[in-house]
């Protein structure tokens, strides 16, 4: 598990597929989710978005980047999603958070 973890921490900011996670640990996709259902009972994407999440949350605290450069380097390819995905996390928006959080 700690593999499909420590991957996680290095490429995410990369576009992560269930089949590259896998193999980063030399197992089958079926695998691999069987591992995080067991382990944190969410799903490898679930995981990846969270995480994904928890990196922008520091940079809205701790940086005054722009709110699109930061759903860019934690790997979001669109800023809406991103923002839907932050407000259903926290319950803010991005630049809600900010404000709130600084």
């Amino acid at each position: 598990m700690a593999i499909f973890l420590q991957y996680i921490e290095l490429h995410y900011s990369e576009d992560v597929s269930l089949e590259m996670l896998a193999q980063s640990a030399n197992v089958s996709k079926s695998e691999c989710l069987r591992c995080f259902k067991a382990t944190l009972q969410i799903t490898p994407y679930k995981y990846l978005i969270e995480y994904r999440l928890s990196k922008a949350a520091d940079l809205l605290k701790n940086t005054d980047l722009m709110i699109e450069t930061i759903s860019a380097q934690v790997g979001f390819t669109h800023v809406s999603h991103f923002g839907k995905c932050f407000r259903e996390k926290t319950g803010f928006s991005p630049s809600e958070y900010r404000a709130n959080f600084r």
